[in-house]
């Protein structure tokens, strides 16, 4: 039972090597031509992961420059409701109050 399941084992990481030659660009490295060739982590033949890439990969991406944030946060305040708004307005015209009386008390 143990052996029968190392065979199995060898033989799919033969396989997966196997595979792995394959898609990494094994066939361009048989050909004249092969500069054109990129292996399977889409570096050229012979560069390795350590080194730098001679091209952008496609997972690095700038991030995209939206708007300001003062006229995001403008458009969100217009966007409010009215209530909300007035409730705001409501807390600081307490908050306010107090203060006021804080300071006629000192």
């Amino acid at each position: 039972m143990l052996r029968t399941i190392l065979i199995v084992f060898v033989i799919f990481m033969a396989l997966a090597f196997v595979t792995m030659w394959i898609l990494s660009g094994s066939f361009g490295r048989i050909t004249d031509r092969a500069s054109g060739f990129t292996n399977f982590f889409g570096l050229p033949l012979g560069e390795s992961a350590g080194s730098i890439p001679i091209f952008e990969l496609p997972w690095r991406v700038s991030v995209p420059q939206g708007p300001p944030v003062e006229e995001q946060i403008a458009e969100w305040e217009r966007s409010r409701p009215i209530e909300e708004q007035i409730t705001n307005i409501e807390e600081e015209y307490r908050a306010i109050e107090q203060e006021v009386r804080s300071l006629e008390t000192q």
